[in-house]
């Protein structure tokens, strides 16, 4: 068992923060309810910190120094991670904060007891890969009848998708096997990703339509090597979820890029040859290279497309820390193949001057060389993006070498410029698509100069020269605003 622990405090706002008052029979019968293993219905959230805790191992409460703190909080009424607000709280969602487990996870060997400021705490484990020790306390839990509504929201004696015998099979199945389905209802999806981490609403046709933006990494802003902080047996700090579902009136309509898995060990001897040969001499990026302040690259590349296409972005690339400095059409050089544990490559490289410092994209969803070719291939180009198209009038290809956005240009030209925007707004007016961009103008989102000079010591300033906006009709650039001279 691991010495990692999970403390989870239900300090509920929806009720009073009165200690306990069960009485021993009372609490005899709630250790009956939590007998044999149970299933989480809800996230536990908590935050990597220092500080004293109590925690629950085996039978008996301990105290440590390193404490996961509680951040999940649950009563009779509610909890701060089920789908009533917009946005999850800022608390939930800052750097250190850690979401491993998720709804439908078990636990076991829970017992309830009183604390000494008479609160009442589970203590449990959670059952492999996620055996941790797992605490939660329960506040406004002050009579048997609170704790039961309390256990109902927190807990099922059987895996979610069994606990609804009328949904339909493949419904079930898809929970079980943690996937986000078409067709799926609210309450469904949530029971196989959880709490997104936004929810926007808006109408299409008359129809509502609600767009989950999905939680993408286990550790918010922290490095792989801190997750595993927490839990060793984590071997990649990605979720793994589509980057945001979209609802058409309560169902899922469509499902954004997904990391899907790769597995380089399908390829040959000599197809891996083949890998290492393909990132030789100059190569130019056709996606934006994003990364946290660790140099440890967010932007993942597939066969079918990335986590930066023109949907939904994910939380991981507008949040304080995430960099922006390389972009489409940026050269990289003396590039390396790194053949990663669970299947995927990154490639890793140096910055061309006069862009100094590494980079790092990774490809994923192949299972042969074809396929991982083709991730190549969305990812980066042999030559200059302008140098690919000599159909395009020569003007266009002379503004995309000084990385200039121009009028005129088509939505590609531009991206090739100023690649993912962070702000993407659409709408309809009067029959013709009007699309906003707002190109990110920080290189480090919420980082000082001086923050990221430890990252890049070349950088003098934080900023990246690009325009503030760009307005396109039907595809075509109208106008642009703020573009630094």
């Amino acid at each position: 068992m691991k010495r990692a622990i999970i403390a989870v405090a239900a300090l509920i706002i929806l009720g009073t923060h009165a200690e306990a008052q069960l009485s021993k029979a009372d609490l005899d019968e709630a250790n009956r309810m939590l007998k044999g293993t149970l299933y989480l219905r809800i996230n536990l959230v908590c935050a990597h910190d220092w500080g004293d805790v109590s925690f629950w191992m085996r039978g008996t409460r301990w105290q440590t120094g390193l404490a996961l703190k509680t951040l999940t909080e649950v009563g009779p009424t509610g909890s701060n991670v089920d789908l009533s607000q917009p946005r999850v709280a800022d608390s939930l969602n800052r750097r250190g904060v850690v979401w491993w487990f998720l709804p439908n996870d078990a636990i076991r060997n829970a017992k309830v007891y009183k604390t000494d400021d008479g609160f009442l705490e589970i203590g449990a484990e959670g059952l492999p890969p996620k055996d941790l020790e797992v605490t939660i306390r329960l506040v406004g839990a002050n009579n048997l009848d609170d704790f039961k509504a309390a256990f109902q929201r927190a807990f099922s004696r059987v895996p979610l998708q069994d606990d609804h015998a009328e949904w339909p099979p493949d419904v079930r199945k898809a929970i079980g096997e943690r996937r986000p389905l078409l067709g799926m209802t609210a309450e469904q999806t949530y029971c196989v990703v959880g709490r997104p981490i936004e929810i926007r609403t808006s109408e299409l046709d008359g129809k509502k339509v609600e767009t989950w933006v999905l939680l993408q990494d286990i550790g918010r802003g922290m490095s792989l090597g801190e997750v595993q902080d927490v839990a060793d047996d984590v071997t990649t700090d990605c979720t793994g979820f589509p980057v945001s579902l979209e609802f058409i009136d309560g169902r899922i309509a469509s499902i954004g890029f997904v990391p899907a898995a790769a597995d380089w060990n399908a390829l040959s001897e000599k197809e891996q040859s083949e890998v290492e040969k393909m990132v030789e001499g100059t190569l130019y990026l056709r996606v934006n290279a994003v990364s946290n302040y660790h140099l440890e690259g967010r932007t993942v590349v597939s066969p079918g497309g990335s986590n930066l296409d023109m949907a939904v972005l994910p939380e991981t690339f507008t949040e304080n820390g995430a960099i922006w400095r390389y972009f489409p059409n940026d050269a990289i050089r003396e590039a390396e193949i790194i053949w990663e544990d669970d299947g995927s490559v990154s490639v890793w490289a140096e910055g061309a001057p006069p862009k100094k410092g590494e980079v790092m994209v990774h490809l994923v969803g192949f299972m042969s060389m074809d396929e991982f070719k083709a991730a190549f291939n969305r990812a980066f180009s042999k030559v200059p993006l302008q140098d690919e198209h000599p159909e395009w009038p020569i003007e266009i290809r002379n503004a995309i070498t000084e990385r200039r956005v121009v009028e005129g240009m088509t939505a590609e030209q531009a991206y090739c410029v100023v690649g993912r925007p962070l702000g993407l707004s659409r709408r309809d007016d009067a029959g013709k698509q009007i699309e906003t961009w707002l190109p990110p103008q920080e290189i480090g989102i919420g980082m000082s100069v001086e923050e990221l000079k430890e990252v890049y010591a070349d950088l003098k300033e934080n900023r990246t020269g690009l325009p503030a906006s760009i307005e396109l009709i039907d595809g075509k650039v109208v106008s642009v605003t703020g573009a630094v001279k």
